[in-house]
């Protein structure tokens, strides 16, 4: 607010007073009122040293223009005495609603900057140092030329940081350390534990520990070395030692060690005494004494020499150990039991094994089971006689064993099928016992020869049931059966209640008899039944008059009408009656014996009728005995009788 009153000159007009004091009454007034307006106010000039402004009272300054906008200085109502000074200086005040540059901020010792809310967030103490109550944000680069302690608390949402070193929290002994030379350095101690350097190579100061059963790996192979709880290292992939001379060292004192030698091998060393490679225990190993190598072998060490012998020579023991070499005697008794396997060869010419000894034989012997086995033989008093003491196996398809001065007898094998028995000079021949009995070819029929009688099989099969005959020369052929043979045998198992037996047995015969002639005889589980018990007329079936039980076995004898004459029993016992016990047999050359009720009674030889011990010959009523001869013995012996009912009566 400008004052209105203007000076009055003299020349001035009473109205122009006037005009002017009543402006100055209105500027007394609105001085009086707490509003006016200054364009300069100046203490000095006006004798003052304290402007009071009353109660709510502002101070407006129009600023260099004047229009609607001012800038009003006031206070909030004091409780207490207030100051506020102003520095020695020239510069902008700062004020809550702007941003304003100032070269230099500085707070009391142990002072605060914060927020209407926090109004400690930033604590600077005496010595400069800042507290951070809360999150720190930057938005920038944050440049810590000193300590940065962050109290326990997180960096979060980071760009980039760049620092020469971390110290640990409250011990300046454990820190990390940037350097200049791309080389980060890990203290703990006051002393480097770790460097990491450009070239990604990491040098620790100490040891590097794993948690049990823990892995070091790479990034393909996470699990490349496993380390157990107990120490055990195991390796999932190659081990490498890339470099000349690398040493793989054995022991708590590390006396053993197994050393590279560059383009020759490895070398191993035991400075406490001799080295050692030893396989599955201490019983079997390869070591040296530094002069000799020596060979282990089931707990006996062999001391091998330390030169070579002469050309020919062999190893030999002394019976401690020490091997040496000598000369091959040329005596063969001279040889002793080897412990290992033995090649004889030659380059050329024959290998002959020479028992010069008279009769004396060669034996290959070997261990069978732990048992001293004598294998085969050659019989030096039986010229040669081969004695194998098991088999003898040819194990090749096509294998021949030849016979005879010049092989005319030879015995082929013939794969998946057998042998082939051949002779060069003649038919081949397989006797049994001698030439009385053998089998034979000619080269188009097999010949069976038998107590010295030829027989020559048929080359063709003959029709159904037909059997073989001869001609009485030797020559055999198939005729049919009816023209030859008494008795056809038949035998049927039969099912429960079965009663017509017929067709083809057990044996694939077809049953078939001569119709109308009573000569079928047939036995249930070998008792003979009485021709009442069964029909048998039409040739070709038997039918039982009583069903058989299940698995009975039923045998029919059909004998040929044709042919019963000639019959051969070959000493078999011809049944007469149903039950079995009434018989004609002949197993006695030249002797025929009659059985009635199951014992021998009569008895007929050469010229001779005997009763036997325990029958009776009874001559019945009517009967007459003639005698064109001699009778004699008709004095009566202990155990037989004749009856004469011709004479006593009776019968």
């Amino acid at each position: 607010m400008a004052i209105s009153g203007q000076q009055v000159a003299s020349s001035s007009t009473l109205e122009t007073l006037r005009t002017q004091f009543n402006n100055l009454v209105t500027d007394v007034a609105a001085i009086e009122g707490g509003s006016i307006s200054y364009t300069t106010l100046n203490t000095t000039t006006t004798n003052a040293t304290t402007l009071n402004v009353k109660e709510d009272g502002t101070i407006v300054f129009e600023g260099a223009t004047d229009d609607g906008f001012e800038t009003t200085l006031t206070v909030v109502d004091p409780t207490a005495d207030r100051t506020i000074t102003f520095p020695n200086e020239t510069g902008t005040v700062h004020t809550s609603g702007g941003t304003t540059t100032h070269t230099a901020i500085v707070v009391a010792d142990g002072g605060n900057i914060g927020s209407a809310s926090d109004t400690d967030a930033i604590a600077i103490a005496a010595n400069g140092n800042i507290t951070v109550n809360q999150n720190l944000s930057v938005g920038g680069n944050l440049d810590v030329t000193g300590t940065l302690d962050l109290s326990d608390s997180d960096f979060t949402n980071v760009g980039s940081i760049q620092l020469d070193s971390i110290a640990g929290d409250g011990d300046t002994n454990t820190s990390i350390t940037f350097s200049g030379s791309d080389v980060i350095t890990i203290a703990t101690g006051g002393s480097t534990a770790a460097t990491f350097n450009a070239s990604q190579v990491t040098t620790l100061s100490g040891n590097l520990i794993i948690p049990d059963a823990g892995n070091i790996g790479s990034a393909s192979d996470t699990d490349a070395i496993a380390i157990g709880s107990d120490g055990d290292v195991t390796l999932t992939q190659d081990l490498e030692l890339q470099h000349d001379g690398a040493i793989l060292s054995f022991g708590t004192n590390d006396e053993i060690t197994l050393t590279h030698v560059h383009d020759t091998g490895l070398l191993l060393e035991d400075s406490g005494g001799t080295p050692t490679l030893q396989f599955h225990d201490s019983n079997e190993a390869v070591l040296s004494d530094g002069s000799n190598l020596k060979l282990t072998s089931g707990g006996t060490t062999f001391t091998i020499p330390s030169s070579d012998g002469s050309s020919g020579q062999f190893l030999k023991t002394n019976g401690s150990g020490v091997l040496s070499f000598d000369t091959v005697s040329s005596a063969a008794d001279d040889l002793t039991a080897g412990d290992s396997a033995v090649t004889l060869t030659t380059t050329s010419g024959n290998i002959t094994i020479d028992a010069q000894a008279n009769d004396s034989d060669i034996i290959f012997k070997g261990t069978d089971d732990s048992s001293d086995t004598t294998f085969l033989t050659i019989d030096g008093s039986d010229a040669g006689t081969l004695i194998a003491n098991h088999d003898l196996e040819l194990g090749t398809d096509g294998s021949i064993i030849k016979f005879g001065a010049d092989n005319e007898i030879t015995l082929t094998h013939v794969a998946d099928t057998g042998l082939l028995l051949e002779d060069s000079g003649g038919s081949p021949t397989l006797q049994f016992h001698d030439s009385n009995e053998s089998v034979s070819s000619d080269g188009s029929k097999l010949i069976l020869t038998s107590n010295g009688v030829a027989f020559s099989l048929p080359t063709a099969d003959g029709s159904n049931e037909q059997v073989l005959q001869t001609n009485g020369s030797g020559v055999l052929s198939f005729v049919d059966s009816s023209a030859s043979v008494a008795f056809n045998a038949f035998e049927y198992t039969a099912t429960a209640a079965q009663t017509t037996f017929s067709g083809n047995d057990d044996n694939s015969n077809s049953l078939a008899y001569t119709s109308g002639v009573n000569n079928v005889f047939v036995s249930v589980n070998g008792v003979m039944l009485d021709g009442s018990d069964y029909t048998a007329t039409n040739g070709t079936s038997v039918v039982l008059s009583a069903a058989a039980n299940a698995n009975d076995m039923i045998k029919i004898l059909a004998t040929n009408a044709s042919s019963i004459t000639t019959a051969d029993l070959d000493g078999s016992e011809f049944v007469l009656d149903a039950d079995g016990d009434t018989t004609l047999h002949a197993d006695t050359d030249d002797q025929i014996d009659i059985k009635i009720a199951g014992a021998d009674d009569f008895r007929f030889t050469a010229n001779n009728f005997n009763v036997l011990s325990g029958s009776t010959l009874t001559i019945d009523s009517g009967a007459t005995i003639t005698n064109s001869g001699t009778a004699n013995g008709f004095g009566l012996s202990t155990g037989k009788a004749i009856v004469l009912s011709m004479l006593f009566g009776g019968g």
